[in-house]
């Protein structure tokens, strides 16, 4: 799993060396972790083919709902890169709600997801691949957060 891990970083940390703007990364990130998500799922969590047919059709209702998050995100960080030479405060305080608003309902969609999964299969089941789903999630944010510029400048005051 470890080795399946480290490529998958490896994968997403290409990605940004090949694309040629925001959007060419964030097009690339969509594409290639769909597909890397579901190898790294598959090779990691062995269902058996009776756990397989239980499972996928929740991870794909799961991966719609992620989806929908995402592309609120996006949005929100291309706002942010938009703003960010002239940050104002308004600005600042608005997209850093917007991202805590972000990881709080990515947090409820996996505890329902959890839920979920754990009914049709098993808790056990449920918390192993939650453990492999978190992980990816991880990577995730760290490919968009090596994008994203780091460092705000201060807005001039009056």
């Amino acid at each position: 799993m470890k080795k399946l891990i480290l490529t998958a970083i490896f994968l997403l940390s290409t990605l940004a060396l090949n694309a040629q703007t925001t959007n060419d990364i964030i097009e690339l990130l969509k594409s290639d972790v769909k597909n890397d998500r579901k190898a790294i799922i598959t090779a990691t969590m062995n269902f058996t083919d009776a756990e397989s047919e239980l499972f996928w059709p929740i991870y794909r209702e799961y991966e719609y709902k992620l989806e929908e998050l995402a592309d609120n995100r996006i949005a929100m960080l291309k706002e942010f890169a938009e703003n960010y030479d002239n940050i104002t405060n308004e600005k600042a305080d608005e997209l850093m709600k917007s991202a805590f608003s972000f990881f709080e309902d990515r947090l409820s969609l996996n505890k329902k997801y959890y839920n979920k999964f754990a009914e049709e299969l098993s808790p056990t089941i449920a918390a192993k691949y939650m453990q492999v789903e978190n992980e990816i999630q991880l990577l995730i944010d760290m490919s968009i957060m090596a994008e994203v510029p780091y460092t705000l400048k201060s807005p001039k005051t009056k």
